[in-house]
C-alpha cells in the first residue's frame, strides 16, 4: 500500500561575493531516522560580517547546534521542535550576539509535512512562488502568522502552509542580489532549480562582485510504502483486557484507584480512595496460564497435548492467495456441502477437465507471441489498442482542462494542453483510427477559437529538384529573391545553395566540409553560421570557394536574425551584433548594455531597429539600443520549432509555428495577438523566411517553396 507524502527537494546556491562583503554559507539537512519521524527538513542560511578567523566558523556553529538540537527528540511536534531549537540557540550563542562590532544575519526554518516554521536574526529573506506569483512570506500576514516566543534574538516564528508545485527561495539579501530581486522573482517562477541556479551562474561570470547565498527548495509530492504492520496469530498476541461478569453481583466490587480530578492536588489529597464499580461488569486482565515446555506436550502433569505445541509459525496468514488451478477446480467443488443422493465429482474428472483448459489456454497464448500475433483473446486489449486507449484519456482530460482554464481566462495555459495533446496524437503514428480523427478535430476546433484562427492556404512557387538535395534552410535578402539550402543525402556536410526568384531557380552553388545551422544573404555574398555556431561560412554569390572564419561566443547560440547587412545573435546569456556580417565580417560584440539581462528561457529573436526577444512561456521583451524597453505577457505557448519574423514598417510580429502549420501575429507594440493564419498544408514546414515586402515564404518537407501574405 502506497501513501502520498509532501516533501521539499533542495538545491545549495552560494556565489561568494568579495572579502570585505563578509562570509556566507548554507545549510540544509533531511532527518534520515526512522520513516515515522515527522520533523521534516531543516535549512540554515547566514551571514556574518567581518569575516575573520573568530566569526567566519559562527554560520556552521549555529547550524551544527540546529541540526542537533531539532532532531535531537524524534516524538515532539515540529513546531515544539523548532521552538526548543530557537531558545537554544539563544542561550549558547548570546555572546556573539551582543558583540556590537558584529553584524550576524541568520534565517532558520524547517518544513515538515505541509507546515513551514521560519525565524530569522538580522536580514532574511524568503520568496515563494506560487500559482504564477511571488510572495514575500516574511511580509504577508494572510497566508502565514507570526508568534512571539521570548524576549531574545530569535523571538519570533513565522508559520504557514506549504503545497504541490510550491518553489521556495530563501536568501541573504546582499546588495547585489537586492538590486536583481524582480529579475530573480521571474526566474523562480518560471524555471526549475538547476536552471534557476546556473542562471545565477551566468550572473556572476559578468559581475565578479555578485554575492549570493540561499536555496532554491522545490515541494512536490511523493509515494512511499505504507509500513503496515503484518497480523499476529491470537496464540502470539500480547494479553488484553477483557471484561466478564462479575461472580457475585449481589455486592460492590470495590478498586484502589486515585481519583482524577482537572485540578491540582496536594499530596495529602492523592492518597488513593475506594471507588464503587457497577457490579455488572468487572475489568479483569487475563494472565497467560504458564505453558508447558515445547519439548514435552505429553508432561504427566498436561492431561492433554496443547494444541499450541504442533503450530509452526509458518503456517500463520492472514489471508491465502488462490492460484489459477485453485479457481479452475473450485467450479467442481460443491464447496464442502454434500447432499444426500449427490456423487462427488471424480478426481480423474478434475484433473482431465483442468488439464484441458490450460493445454487450451497455452495453445492461444503461444499461437498470440508467434505465428498470429493480431489474434484477438477475448477480454484482453492489444497493446495497440491500450496504447490508443490511454492517448485518447489523456487526451480528452487535457481537452476538459483546457476549456475549463479558457473560462478562467487562462489562455496560455488551454494552448499549451490543446498544443500538447495534438503534438502527442500527430506522433502517435495512428492515421485509421475514428476516435483518434474526431479527438483531433474537437482539439483544433477549440484552438482555433483561442487563437482568432482564419484559413490562409499558401501559393506554391516552385519545387527544388531532388538532385540539389533535401531542402533544409531558407532566406529572403532581397525583394523576389530567395536562397535555400539543400543537403546532400548522401553526405551531412555538404549541400548545395539554390538562388531563385518567384517562378524559377536560377543558379546552383555546390558546397563542400559544411554543415549550416543559419542561412544569410546579402547583395555579393551568401553567409552561413555552422552547425556549432563556432564558424561562420561565405561565398560569393556568384560562386567561388567558401571560405570560414571563427565565430567566439560566450554562451551557446540559440537564434539568429539579419537586419541591415548585420547579423544579430541570441545567446544563452545576451544578445550579440556583427557588423557587417554580409560582407563577410564575422566580430560579434556585446550589444545589451551592462545590468540589462535577458528574460528566463529566450527562445526567438527579431530586430527592425527595436529587437524583439521571445521565450518559451510567450513573454515579449522589446529592446532599444541595448536597454530594456518593454515587456508583455503574449498568452502564447511558443513551440521550439518556430521562427520569429517581422519587417521595418510591420506593426506585427508573425511567429511561424513549423509544427502545426500556424502563423501567429502579434501586435509590436502591446503583444496581443490579432489573428492566427492557419496554413492547411499536409507538408510539415522545414524553414520559413521574410521578404523586406512582409511576404513570407515557407520551404516544406517535400522541397516545395510557397509564399502567403499576412
Amino acid at each position: 500500500m502506497e501513501k502520498i507524502v509532501i516533501k521539499p527537494s533542495s538545491k545549495e546556491i552560494v556565489l561568494r561575493g568579495k572579502p570585505e562583503d563578509g562570509h556566507a554559507d548554507v545549510f540544509s539537512y533531511n532527518y534520515e531516522g526512522s520513516s515515522d519521524n515527522s520533523l521534516g527538513s531543516l535549512f540554515i542560511v547566514g551571514h556574518v560580517q567581518p569575516a575573520t578567523e573568530d566569526t567566519s566558523y559562527m554560520v556552521n556553529l549555529v547550524a551544527s547546534l540546529a541540526k542537533r538540537e531539532y532532531y535531537s527528540k524524534t516524538d515532539v511536534a515540529p513546531k515544539d521542535a523548532f521552538s526548543k531549537t530557537l531558545k537554544k540557540i539563544n542561550e549558547v550563542l548570546q555572546d556573539f550576539f551582543h558583540n556590537k562590532d558584529l553584524r550576524v544575519n541568520i534565517g532558520l526554518f524547517a518544513i515538515a509535512g505541509e507546515n513551514i516554521f521560519i525565524s530569522r536574526l538580522g536580514k532574511f529573506k524568503i520568496i515563494l512562488g506560487r500559482d504564477n506569483q511571488d510572495i514575500d512570506i516574511l511580509n504577508n500576514i494572510n497566508l502565514f502568522t507570526k508568534e512571539h516566543i521570548q524576549e531574545k534574538e530569535f523571538s519570533n516564528i513565522i508559520s504557514g502552509k506549504v503545497m504541490p508545485q510550491d518553489k521556495i527561495f530563501a536568501f541573504y539579501p546582499a546588495r547585489s542580489i537586492v538590486s536583481r530581486e524582480k529579475n530573480i522573482k521571474n526566474l523562480l517562477l518560471k524555471l526549475t532549480a538547476s536552471d534557476f541556479a546556473d542562471e545565477l551562474g551566468t550572473i556572476k561570470k559578468s559581475s565578479d562582485a555578485f554575492l549570493c547565498a540561499g536555496i532554491h527548495i522545490t515541494i512536490s509530492k511523493h509515494k512511499e510504502m505504507a509500513v503496515i504492520k503484518d497480523p499476529q496469530p491470537r496464540e502470539l498476541r500480547e494479553p488484553e483486557p477483557s471484561f466478564q461478569k462479575s461472580q457475585n453481583l449481589n455486592q460492590p466490587i470495590t478498586v484502589n484507584a486515585p481519583k482524577i480530578s482537572a485540578k491540582k492536588t496536594s499530596p495529602a489529597d492523592a492518597q488513593t480512595q475506594e471507588e464503587i464499580v457497577s457490579p455488572s461488569l468487572a475489568l479483569k486482565t487475563e494472565t497467560p496460564a504458564e505453558q508447558p515446555k515445547k519439548n514435552n506436550a505429553y508432561a504427566p502433569e498436561n492431561s492433554s497435548p496443547d494444541p499450541s505445541t504442533f503450530i509452526h509459525s509458518a503456517e500463520f496468514s492472514s489471508a491465502k492467495k488462490e492460484n489459477f488451478i485453485s479457481l479452475i477446480l473450485k467450479k467442481y467443488k460443491p464447496g464442502g456441502t454434500y447432499m444426500i443422493g449427490r456423487q462427488s465429482i471424480s478426481k480423474r474428472k478434475i484433473i482431465l477437465t483442468g488439464s484441458a483448459i490450460i493445454g487450451l489456454v497455452l495453445v492461444v497464448i503461444v499461437a498470440k507471441l508467434t505465428f498470429m500475433p493480431f489474434l484477438p483473446i477475448p477480454g484482453i486489449d492489444s497493446e495497440s489498442d491500450k496504447a490508443m486507449s490511454a492517448l485518447l484519456n489523456q487526451a480528452e482530460t487535457n481537452l476538459k482542462s483546457a476549456q475549463s482554464y479558457t473560462e478562467q481566462g487562462n489562455l496560455y495555459e488551454a494552448r499549451r494542453l490543446l498544443l500538447e495533446s495534438l503534438s502527442a496524437l500527430g506522433k502517435s503514428g495512428i492515421s485509421d483510427s475514428k476516435d483518434i480523427d474526431e479527438t483531433r478535430l474537437e482539439i483544433l476546433s477549440n484552438l482555433d477559437q483561442i487563437d482568432k484562427a482564419v484559413s490562409s492556404p499558401p501559393s506554391l512557387l516552385y519545387q527544388i529538384s531532388q538532385e540539389s538535395g533535401n531542402g533544409s534552410l531558407l532566406a529572403s535578402p532581397d525583394k523576389d529573391n530567395i536562397l535555400t539550402y539543400a543537403t546532400s543525402p548522401d553526405q551531412a556536410d555538404s549541400g548545395n545553395l539554390v538562388q531563385s526568384g518567384e517562378s524559377s531557380v536560377e543558379n546552383t552553388i555546390k558546397v563542400s566540409g559544411f554543415s549550416p545551422l543559419y542561412l544569410m544573404g546579402g547583395k555579393n555574398m551568401i553567409v552561413m553560421i555552422n552547425a556549432l555556431a563556432d564558424k561562420i561560412g561565405s561565398v560569393a554569390i556568384n560562386g567561388g570557394d567558401l571560405k570560414t572564419t571563427p565565430l567566439a561566443l560566450s554562451g551557446s547560440a540559440i537564434n539568429f536574425y539579419p537586419y541591415q547587412d548585420n547579423l544579430y545573435i541570441l545567446t544563452s546569456d545576451g544578445i550579440y551584433k556583427i557588423l557587417d556580417a554580409a560582407n563577410g565580417k564575422s566580430n560579434p560584440v556585446s550589444w545589451l548594455n551592462k545590468d540589462v539581462f535577458l528574460p528566463a528561457q529566450p527562445l526567438l529573436v527579431a530586430v527592425d531597429g527595436n529587437v524583439y526577444v521571445i521565450t518559451k512561456n510567450g513573454t515579449l521583451v522589446t529592446y532599444y539600443k541595448g536597454d530594456k524597453k518593454s515587456e508583455y505577457n503574449t498568452s502564447l505557448s511558443i513551440n521550439t520549432d518556430s521562427t520569429l519574423l517581422t519587417t521595418t514598417d510591420s506593426p506585427s510580429l508573425y511567429i511561424v509555428d513549423k509544427e502545426f502549420g500556424r502563423i501567429y501575429v502579434v501586435a509590436k507594440e502591446s503583444g496581443s495577438l490579432s489573428k492566427t493564419l492557419k496554413l492547411d498544408s499536409d507538408q510539415s514546414l522545414v524553414s520559413a523566411s521574410i521578404s523586406e515586402t512582409g511576404t513570407i515564404y515557407l520551404l516544406t518537407a517535400d522541397n516545395k517553396v510557397w509564399k502567403v501574405t499576412p
